[in-house]
């Protein structure tokens, strides 16, 4: 895991609510379906915007803490990001 002391920027608030997070729970059979809501609370949250402007400014890393690495908040946002940034 990284230190955070090699962290520029950490962008916390763009992460999924804790409601919806420990519903889906990684699990694989929710992975649509969290996306969806997951996708949904972006579209009202600021701090989405401000991730869309550091990704056209530099690299961005996103970090996550799930054991699965295809279905899992950082797979979504990437998705996200590139969607928004087309």
């Amino acid at each position: 895991m990284p230190s955070t002391s090699n962290v520029d920027l950490w962008m916390k608030d763009v992460a999924p609510s804790n409601e919806l997070r420990k519903w889906f729970s990684s699990n694989p059979e929710r992975w649509g379906e969290f996306k969806k809501r997951y996708k949904t609370e972006l579209k009202t949250n600021p701090a989405f915007g401000s991730i869309l402007k550091e990704v056209k400014k530099s690299d961005v890393t996103l970090l996550y803490s799930s054991r699965r690495k295809e279905c899992n908040n950082a797979v979504a946002l990437a998705e996200f990001i590139k969607e928004a940034i087309q």
